[in-house]
């Protein structure tokens, strides 16, 4: 199964061809949500979907565990964790949310920018990449060199080009 159930589903919704062409796991219980929480990969995909499939409250939970040094997107989400913070105050999800709000709101790309280093041996044939694809076409320089060099030159690339290697390479 590529991906995980993470919400209650009806089955009385989906068609017999729904039922016959989709990979669905039956799960029995006396909740109405069975979930897991998504991995760091999961959780990015999703990310850079228009719309998620993954409930809210999966989101916040799975931001809210992470490492307080962990680096991932939540942006898209920052209404949602502010109301969330609001409502459950003095919940430990809730002052983990706010420590990952905080250190949102301190992000300073240009300084980040700066720290992120790209071999000088790589730098010069990567000057005459005009596209992320031109990037990652280059298969002698190791994965890691090439989208530390797409991150430290975001100003340079097209963000839809960027959003589409996110999905297929995490």
């Amino acid at each position: 199964m590529k991906t995980v159930l993470t919400s209650y589903l009806d089955l009385s919704t989906l068609s017999d061809k729904e039922i016959r062409e989709k990979n669905i796991v039956v799960a029995f219980g006396d909740g109405h949500y069975i979930y897991k929480f998504p991995d760091i990969l999961t959780y990015s995909r999703e990310y850079f979907k228009e719309k998620s499939e993954m409930p809210l409250e999966i989101i916040l939970g799975f931001i809210a565990q992470q490492p307080s040094n962990s680096n991932f997107p939540i942006r898209k989400y920052l209404k949602n964790i502010e109301e969330f913070i609001e409502r459950n105050k003095e919940t430990r999800q809730a002052i983990n949310l706010k420590k990952k709000l905080d250190k949102e709101k301190e992000f300073n790309y240009l300084a980040t920018k700066e720290s992120l280093r790209v071999s000088q041996t790589h730098l010069e044939s990567f000057h005459s990449c005009q596209t992320v694809k031109d990037v990652m076409a280059m298969t002698t320089i190791p994965k890691q060199q090439r989208i530390t060099y797409i991150a430290s030159h975001l100003d340079k690339f097209d963000t839809e080009e960027i959003k589409k290697l996110y999905s297929r390479n995490t």
